[in-house]
């Protein structure tokens, strides 16, 4: 009945999929028991319940929005968002919300999280792919707030409010700046976040204190004409302290600086990562030694200038491999089967 669909190279479903009368039948049986109350285009207005547990909005027509003060909201648990909504009413009246998902709404903006430090029950915050371009101040008041996407979005700078937030887990902040502070966040296990300022390559120094921290997803930006700066090896192979597991690395910037900085002088890095990324326009001179020392790698992604198989065939639970050759040599790249002996996908380019 249930199909998982999207299946990656190490067995993990990314999406599921279902029949459409098996749909049917799941939304019916959900509003009889009024688990959801659907509201939008498909649905109509035959399945609105104005005692309201579960909300699931959906429009494609563009309309003018949903007034929501027909419908009791107080004690609505989670409100889902999706297709072109120009008006939200009374979400600050949802007091006991736990779940809040705006992801792809195009009519969301900064109006609509005036009131959001009412919603002091709040979980779960997703903010992704909508035109929001900064936070309130009030952010810093939802203390359960264990989730907050703000991936594709237009914030650039987080408040300082958000270094609040004890119980957050997962902080996905997109194009942000990573926030002096941070530190202080110390039930973080994923952090997606971006370093460009000085401040914000000056805070990275923070990262240390999270102990609980598994995922980094950090895009390093460093100018060509400021000095090499050492911190971001320093700080990685410190984060062997935390038990990271996944580390991706976006270095971007004019200069192939940063690769050098690791290359050299990272001798030493988390050797408990599955799975690393690191790319950037440039990339390193060469696979970097170290590489061979993280035998519990199984995704591995890297821009190098000239390939070395004699350190990558160290790597036996290695499942997936992208490998971007920038100045490949005339006989190509050998890979000998016996090399890795866990491969299900490899991806080469040039």
């Amino acid at each position: 009945m249930i199909q998982a669909v999207d299946v990656d190279c190490r067995g993990e479903a990314h999406a599921c999929r279902i029949h459409d009368v098996m749909f049917e039948l799941v939304a019916m049986k959900s509003f009889e028991e009024n688990f959801v109350t659907l509201v939008g285009d498909r649905w109509g207005s035959s399945t609105q319940r104005r005692n309201v547990r579960r909300l699931s909005l959906s429009s494609r027509t563009g309309t003018d929005g949903f007034d929501l003060s027909s419908f009791d909201m107080s004690h609505a648990r989670s409100v889902t968002i999706y297709g072109d909504i120009r008006s939200i009413n009374s979400i600050s009246e949802c007091r006991f919300l736990r779940m809040l998902d705006f992801e792809c709404c195009e009519g969301v903006d900064n109006r609509h999280l005036k009131n959001i430090g009412d919603l002091f029950l709040l979980k779960y915050l997703s903010l992704k792919s909508t035109w929001i371009s900064e936070l309130p101040m009030q952010i810093g008041d939802l203390q359960c707030l264990e989730t907050l996407d703000l991936t594709q979005t237009n914030i650039r700078e987080l408040p300082k409010e958000v270094t609040r937030l004890q119980k957050l887990v997962h902080l996905l902040a997109g194009g942000a700046e990573l926030p002096k502070g941070v530190g202080n966040m110390m039930s973080l296990q994923t952090l997606c976040i971006r370093a460009a300022s000085k401040r914000s390559r000056k805070a990275m120094e923070e990262l240390l204190r999270l102990i609980n921290l598994r995922k980094l997803d950090l895009s390093y930006v460093h100018p060509n004409y400021e000095r090499l700066d050492t911190r971001l090896p320093l700080v990685i192979s410190k984060l062997g302290n935390c038990k990271l597991q996944s580390l991706h690395l976006s270095l971007l910037g004019d200069s192939m600086g940063p690769f050098l900085e690791l290359h050299s002088s990272l001798s030493a890095p988390p050797d408990t990562l599955e799975s690393l990324k690191i790319k950037g326009e440039y990339g390193f001179l060469r696979v970097p030694k170290w590489i061979s020392s993280l035998t519990y790698l199984t995704d591995l992604e890297l821009t190098v200038a000239a390939m070395d198989e004699g350190v990558l065939a160290e790597l036996p639970r290695l499942i997936r491999f992208r490998l971007t050759v920038k100045e490949p040599s005339a006989q190509g790249v050998t890979i000998q089967e016996s090399c890795f002996p866990s491969l299900k996908e490899l991806l080469y380019q040039l």
